[in-house]
């Protein structure tokens, strides 16, 4: 695994319209130094650790924007995720060699409890 990895997070929170909407606006950051990772082991499916001489993983990070918003009962979650991968600065990122995570992915999810 690597020697050196990390989360981290910041952002914003707020509320308007009387209390009705609060809402949380977040930068959340994965990052990891170079390291050798587990690879596929063909025969059974699973990861397993690398040969001594296998390539190395390079150092990367993954990006994901947050958007939370909570109006009365109701959850909407909108994440734009690894939004850095494939330009310049993230031309791709792996942690598992030859299995990159996807590049630039939007999610949208609402929790709302109908029986309360």
């Amino acid at each position: 695994m690597p020697d050196l990895f990390g989360r981290a997070a910041i952002g914003i929170r707020g509320r308007m319209f009387q209390d009705d909407l609060d809402g949380d606006l977040s930068i959340r950051a994965r990052l990891w130094t170079e390291h050798r990772g587990l690879r596929l082991h063909p025969q059974s499916g699973l990861l397993a650790l690398p040969e001594i001489d296998s390539r190395p993983i390079e150092q990367s990070m993954i990006l994901d924007l947050v958007g939370i918003a909570h109006i009365r009962g109701a959850t909407l979650t909108v994440s734009l995720e690894n939004f850095l991968s494939g330009t310049v600065i993230t031309p791709g990122n792996q942690l598992v060699p030859d299995y990159p995570y996807p590049e630039r992915r939007l999610r949208f999810s609402v929790f709302w409890p109908i029986f309360d």
